[in-house]
């Protein structure tokens, strides 16, 4: 039985997930037929979760802000990582890196059902040096 309210499930999911990689917690929180950003049911979490975090160490996850309302949360996080393995296939780049993402969990019951996720993948990117910034420097963008 999962404990506490959909924000404390949430907020534990980020520390759980990306920092202790306790898979079996995901399964515990995301139904088997839930909907997800990559498919349906926990793995569909697992899988793209554990190839992103695969080649990242001194992983740390902060809550920026976390709203609950009714059965739906709202988070948003910040990562903070070192890319010392690849990150997502690349060659390794020795650089730490901060990424932020925001994402939408939805309930039914104490799981669950429907999730979506959005992060910046563009600027961790420029921060590992895999893509250059579009932004002419001095702009203060």
């Amino acid at each position: 039985m999962l404990a506490g309210t959909y924000a404390d499930r949430v907020r534990r999911y980020y520390q759980e997930a990306f920092v202790a990689r306790n898979w079996d917690y995901v399964r515990e929180l995301i139904a088997p037929d839930a909907t997800t950003v990559d498919g349906i049911g926990p793995e569909s979490k697992i899988g793209p979760l554990a190839a992103v975090l695969g080649g990242l160490t001194d992983v740390h996850v902060a809550i920026e802000h976390l709203v609950e309302g009714g059965n739906q949360v709202a988070a948003h996080f910040v990562l903070t990582a070192l890319d010392t393995g690849g990150f997502v296939g690349r060659p390794a780049t020795g650089r730490r890196f901060s990424m932020w993402g925001v994402e939408f969990w939805r309930f039914a019951g104490e799981q669950v059902v429907d999730e979506w996720i959005g992060t910046d993948w563009l600027g961790t990117f420029i921060q590992l040096g895999v893509v250059p910034s579009p932004w002419p420097s001095g702009t203060g963008v």
